[in-house]
C-alpha cells in the first residue's frame, strides 16, 4: 500500500501544532503566526487533499478511506503539540499520502504544509544552533569568505 489516509490523531496534533506553534521553541523575536483560519477548517483541507490522493490512486474503493475520514473533520484538542522534529516528519507523512493526485502541486494543503515545514525547520536551526547561527554573517563579505576558506582547510 503506497497511499493511505492517516489516523484522526495525526490531523489533530498537525492541526495543533500549525495552528499553535512548536512547544520546544523559543518566539522571543517572532511569534507563531496560524497556518489556517480555524482548527476545523485547517483539518478539514488537509484531511479531504489526502482522501483525493488516496481516492485517485485507488478509485472509489471505500475500504482505502477510512470511515471517519468521509465525515466532515471536527478538531479534537489531544492535549499536547508536537516538536520540531515530530512536526517535520508527520507533515512529510502527510505530504508523502495526499501527493498523488494532479492538483497537489498547486493546492492549498501543499502550500501551508510546505510552509510548515520550513518554519520548523528554520526555528529549529536559529535555536538549536544557536550559537552557531549568531556568528553567522547575515551579509557576506571578502573577510568573512576568506576566514571561512581559512576554517575549511586541514
Amino acid at each position: 500500500m503506497s497511499a493511505f489516509v492517516p489516523s484522526k490523531v495525526h490531523y489533530d496534533l498537525l492541526v495543533k501544532t500549525m495552528m499553535e506553534g512548536l512547544p520546544d521553541i523559543d518566539y522571543k523575536h517572532r511569534r507563531w503566526e496560524p497556518l489556517g483560519d480555524s482548527y476545523d477548517d485547517l483539518g478539514e483541507l488537509l484531511l479531504r487533499e489526502t482522501v483525493r490522493s488516496v481516492r485517485y490512486r485507488y478509485g472509489e474503493d471505500t475500504d482505502m478511506v477510512p470511515g471517519w475520514a468521509c465525515r466532515p473533520y471536527t478538531y479534537t484538542d489531544p492535549g499536547v503539540r508536537l516538536t520540531a522534529i515530530e512536526c517535520i516528519k508527520a507533515i512529510q507523512c502527510y505530504r508523502y499520502q495526499s501527493c498523488e493526485h494532479r492538483k497537489w502541486k498547486n493546492s492549498k494543503a501543499e502550500a501551508l504544509t510546505r510552509e510548515a515545514i520550513f518554519r520548523a525547520a528554520l526555528k529549529l536551526v536559529s535555536t538549536r544552533m544557536e550559537e552557531e547561527f549568531e556568528k553567522a554573517p547575515w551579509d557576506w563579505t571578502e573577510e568573512d569568505l576568506v576566514e571561512k576558506v581559512i576554517r575549511s582547510m586541514p
